[in-house]
């Protein structure tokens, strides 16, 4: 079973989404039990309290039942705001490798935004946009047999000479793709 956590649209009209399975939330904590109440808070109220309560040591399911639920009648998907799901994601993104000069070759506009003060650094942009915009942080190494074996389509477009590599294809397709450039590979 999958339970979604979505998020309202914020500025811009975006909208921020994840998902987990099994009724699970982060950090393996189950959904609420449904004869559990839920209180809603205004999380754009809580955001401008600068960390939902992280910083009092509140544990996830605190961060649950104090902003999270909404709950469906069933339990099986729980609303929050946008406001308080970017925050979270930002704080996953935190563990993640941002090498400066990479992003920055990469990215020309975002090294042009920090030479003019827009932004403190490649991690600075991309704890706070890149990850929504799916930007690299980092070189990352393809395993060329197991791209191709994994994913049929590749190895067709090699073949035909359409993809230059599995490595050039990951880079400008792959990794906005999902693809996995190696058997258990994750960003964290």
């Amino acid at each position: 079973m999958i339970t979604q956590i979505t998020g309202s649209a914020v500025p811009g009209g975006e909208a921020a989404g994840a998902e987990v399975t099994d009724g699970e939330m982060a950090d393996g904590e189950v959904a609420a039990d449904p004869g559990e109440t839920a209180s809603v808070i205004d999380a754009t109220a809580a955001a401008a309290q600068g960390d939902f309560g992280l910083a009092a040591g509140r544990p996830f399911s605190g961060l649950r039942r104090a902003y999270l639920l909404n709950p469906s009648p069933d339990q099986t998907s729980f609303q929050v705001s946008a406001e308080l799901l970017q925050f979270l994601l930002a704080k996953l993104a935190l563990r993640v490798l941002v090498d400066e000069a990479f992003y920055r070759a990469r990215y020309p506009d975002i090294g042009e935004a920090i030479e003019q003060g827009q932004f403190a650094s490649a991690r600075h942009h991309y704890i706070h946009y890149g990850y929504r915009e799916d930007r690299m942080p980092h070189r990352i190494t393809v395993d060329d047999a197991f791209y191709r074996t994994t994913y049929p389509d590749i190895l067709q477009g090699l073949r035909s000479g359409r993809l230059a590599s599995a490595q050039a294809h990951f880079d400008n397709f792959g990794f906005k793709e999902g693809r996995l450039p190696y058997e258990g590979w994750t960003l964290f």
